[in-house]
């Protein structure tokens, strides 16, 4: 039976557009680091250290620059890829929130800025993703939600980022995940589906 010319409609992505209407474009991050809870960061250094490092609470950030990206997003998914994890346990979660301070702010050097330290684990939480030794290695898939693509969307033209908080489940000092030691090459993307 000849289907010719026939029009599948294919939805991957469950938002009621076809595929082949859509662009998928790959943002990869041009900055990242953390802020500990001192409200402390270093613009050089480029480690992102989540969690807890010899007792001293560490959030890390990402920033994606959109200004490649034309048409309106309708679907985002974060890759992070997992260069360590350490802790007593065999797994924490991991959260993904937004970010509202402006994006250079949060690249730039830093001391006493526990706002900012406060803003990547507060707000609207984007995405949790429970994480353990079996991620060393992996890039994690973090599909994001309507709220995130609604702050993509927003924008479009300039930076967007997330903010990576770690729960706790144990009473180490020292328990963290990190997607980055230094300013080494990992992936750390945001692939976004435009229409």
């Amino acid at each position: 039976n000849s289907d010719m010319g026939a029009d599948e409609f294919i939805d991957d992505d469950g938002d009621g557009m076809a595929d082949y209407l859509q662009t998928v474009t790959v943002v990869v991050a041009d900055q990242r680091g953390a802020w500990d809870q001192s409200g402390d960061h270093d613009e050089n250094d480029d480690s992102t250290y989540t969690g807890r490092l010899a007792g001293t609470t560490r959030r890390s950030y990402f920033i994606f620059p959109l200004d490649g990206v034309s048409g309106t997003v309708v679907a985002a998914l974060l890759q992070l890829e997992v260069v360590d994890y350490t802790s007593t346990l065999i797994s924490d979660t991991l959260d993904v929130y937004d970010v509202t301070t402006a994006a250079a702010t949060l690249e730039a050097s830093g001391s006493g800025a526990t706002g900012i330290f406060n803003d990547l684990g507060g707000g609207t939480r984007y995405a949790q993703r429970d994480v353990g030794p079996g991620d060393v290695g992996q890039v994690l898939q973090i599909s994001l939600p309507a709220s995130a693509i609604s702050a993509i969307n927003a924008q479009l033209g300039g930076p967007f980022a997330v903010g990576l908080h770690l729960n706790f489940f144990g009473v180490s000092p020292t328990e963290y995940i990190t997607f980055s030691t230094g300013t080494e090459t990992r992936v750390h993307r945001l692939i976004v589906a435009t229409e």
